[in-house]
């Protein structure tokens, strides 16, 4: 069953599948743990393809919050 939502980020209407998650249109937008830890973090219910796509190509150079950027291990003087 689709449903119409409302993005919480950008108010954009669109149709979720929520019962049947890989037939919907944001299984096709692939973000990494981080980004979807943000997202369930700071808004409370599904955001639209658009926003999925920004946020996925935006996420580490806008330096949204750092507790959620990557651990990146410093390299060593010996290498």
């Amino acid at each position: 069953m689709t449903m119409e939502k409302v993005c919480p980020r950008c108010g954009t209407r669109f149709a979720c599948s929520l019962d049947a998650v890989m037939d919907c249109l944001c299984a096709g937008v692939a973000l990494d743990d981080a980004q979807r830890r943000f997202i369930a973090d700071n808004y409370d219910d599904c955001l639209c393809n658009d926003c999925l796509r920004i946020l996925r190509e935006t996420f580490y150079s806008t330096g949204i919050n750092p507790r959620y950027a990557p651990i990146v291990k410093p390299k060593s003087y010996s290498e």
